[in-house]
């Protein structure tokens, strides 16, 4: 048996194909809603780590367990990759009407792709992060105002769509 869709499983393929599944990567249900308010990367120390910060507020009645999701996506890259990527994720038990901040560490590994010769190897590629609820949404946010925008040489700071570092 042949696999020759290569990086492209999952979430990723539906995501290179232009196509949705019933439930997207990521999909859940609770009782209650949420809504990101703010997003902001920060050097995340040794090895090139990111961090990643959102500011989520449950708008709902009830306190609720969210899932914090981000995606990343290399447009320009030079090398085969997926059209987008789950960079990292954690979750956090937010109470009604309340805001918190959720911190989302994402590893290096992440945004370096694998060269037989090299190992690990750093692209100096733009990188586009952003938070989605899920895979399926994680496209529009990768473009939409909470996007963020760094090298993947190394984090040197971010900057919104659009703008000069």
């Amino acid at each position: 048996m042949a696999y020759s869709e290569g990086l492209h499983i999952g979430h990723r393929g539906w995501a290179k194909q232009g196509t949705a599944p019933a439930y997207w990567f990521g999909h859940g249900l609770g009782y209650t809603t949420f809504t990101v308010e703010d997003f902001s990367l920060a050097d995340g120390g040794s090895g090139g780590d990111v961090n990643a910060v959102l500011t989520v507020r449950n708008t709902g009645n009830r306190d609720g367990k969210y899932l914090a999701q981000v995606y990343a996506a290399a447009p320009e890259s030079g090398v085969e990759r997926p059209v987008l990527w789950l960079a990292g994720f954690d979750t956090a038990v937010i109470p009604a009407g309340a805001t918190l901040e959720v911190a989302v560490r994402l590893p290096a590994r992440g945004f370096q792709y694998w060269e037989a010769a090299r190992g690990w190897v750093n692209e100096d590629t733009p990188l586009s992060i952003a938070p989605a609820s899920d895979a399926g949404r994680a496209a529009e946010a990768l473009a939409g105002p909470l996007a963020r925008q760094f090298s993947g040489i190394g984090f040197s700071g971010t900057t919104a769509p659009g703008a000069s570092a």
